[in-house]
């Protein structure tokens, strides 16, 4: 039961923080990820642990060849 719920848990966090790369990807032209993440109240760093944790994710839902 534990591990459904770490599982359910990091799935959140992960449409979550996927929806936040949506969202700075649609940031006006001119502005650096640097700005967004500032308006937004995100540390740079935080951003691209996220973004790459997004990024993982959808490697691991490829299918292997």
């Amino acid at each position: 039961m534990k591990q459904e719920t770490s599982v359910v848990a990091r799935n959140y966090r992960l449409q979550e923080w996927a929806f936040m790369v949506q969202e700075c990807n649609k940031r006006p032209r001119g502005m650096t990820i640097t700005q967004w993440c500032s308006e937004h109240d995100i540390k740079p760093a935080n951003y691209y642990y996220r973004l790459n944790e997004v990024r993982k994710a959808c490697l691991e839902t490829l299918p292997v060849e």
